[in-house]
């Protein structure tokens, strides 16, 4: 087992001296090398050995030039299963697509799938983006102005699908990377506590990375070309969607982040229609008055109904998105609403 050094700002910066490129799996270095030459075709690597490559790339450590090796994050990478199983004993990254079913999943990869592929980093974020991919839609909308406003949610998926992997603490006892697919969210999780507040997170240009050589590698790749804005990105495009906006709860044990498909009201399902109705009105314009949304539920809903659901809630709408605040708490949706029909 990998013993963790709290002491360097990167966990997967240490030399693995005994180790050479041998047990790194070559198909997975093909593909990222042919990644790389393609984003930059002037950089003369296909005339490089292998391990020179790598080297130029930050991804070798050759401090003692009679004992050159990969770095950690270079094994978790690219490493063969059973070798980061050999540093990584709690090594475990998994995918599940829920869909239809919250009890038995549909779709699944795990790093003990018998697949003609090593299971190790690189290979897990290449077939899961593609699994993301294949579970979301192209799409765009029309603003007030006719102004074409992207809708994909594919950007906000990879960026969590990368911020996952990249500050995962691969080292916690019985942690595990697991992507999670359901009918209304995304769920991304992956061990250790965030090293940022959460609410940093979203707002960008602050970053601690966990892992800056599995970091580098995916930004020489095009991925995470911005620094400390992942988060941010996230939220962007979620909000340019007009879906609930992303949750994110850390502990010491693991750190999951939520990406819904679904507006608020329809991210509690144990609201009545008329809830729903109301809270939608609220979540898509925070610059409707009582009177405006009543004009638009009068046709489903007396005046009375909508009087009485407005009296309670309108007043916690004052501050843009504080409905988000309200129902972080652990208290249910319905439990809410509940009270304020008794006021």
């Amino acid at each position: 087992m990998l013993i963790r050094n709290g002491s360097p700002k990167s966990n997967d910066r240490i030399p693995m001296k005994d180790l050479t490129i041998d047990d790194l799996d070559k198909p997975t270095l093909a593909m990222f090398r042919q990644l790389v030459e393609a984003r930059y075709p002037d950089g003369a690597y296909e005339d490089m050995k292998m391990q020179d490559f790598l080297l130029h790339l930050g991804l070798f450590d050759d401090s003692d030039k009679s004992r050159i090796c990969p770095y950690a994050g270079t094994l978790l990478l690219f490493g063969k299963y059973n070798t980061i199983k050999r540093y990584y004993d709690s090594y475990q990254i998994d995918y599940f697509d829920y869909r239809g079913s919250a009890d038995r999943w549909s779709d699944r990869i795990a790093t003990d799938d018998l697949g003609p592929q090593e299971m190790n980093v690189f290979n897990f974020y290449s077939i899961v983006y593609q699994k993301l991919v294949s579970t979301s839609k192209a799409a765009f909308r029309l603003d007030e102005n006719m102004v074409r406003i992207n809708t994909d949610i594919r950007e906000a998926l990879r960026e969590a699908l990368v911020n996952t992997i990249m500050h995962a603490d691969y080292s916690i006892p019985n942690g595990s990377i697991r992507i999670e697919v359901y009918d209304t969210y995304y769920r991304f999780e992956n061990p250790g506590k965030m090293l940022i507040p959460t609410d940093v997170f979203f707002r960008g240009g602050t970053t601690k990375p966990r892992n800056d050589v599995v970091m580098s590698a995916f930004r020489r790749i095009g991925l995470s070309e911005r620094q400390g804005y992942g988060g941010y990105q996230i939220f962007l495009t979620v909000s340019n969607i007009r879906l609930r906006s992303p949750q994110i709860e850390t502990s010491l044990e693991k750190t999951v982040l939520t990406i819904w498909l679904v507006d608020l009201s329809g991210s509690y399902p144990e609201l009545g229609n008329a809830e729903k109705d109301v809270l939608s009105c609220l979540t898509h314009s925070s610059l409707l008055s009582k009177d405006d949304i009543e004009s638009i539920l009068s046709d489903r809903y007396s005046e009375y109904r909508i009087k009485k659901k407005l009296d309670w809630y309108y007043p916690l709408q004052l501050i843009i998105h504080a409905f988000e605040v309200i129902f972080s708490s652990t208290a249910s949706a319905s439990s809410i609403f509940s009270l304020g029909s008794s006021v």
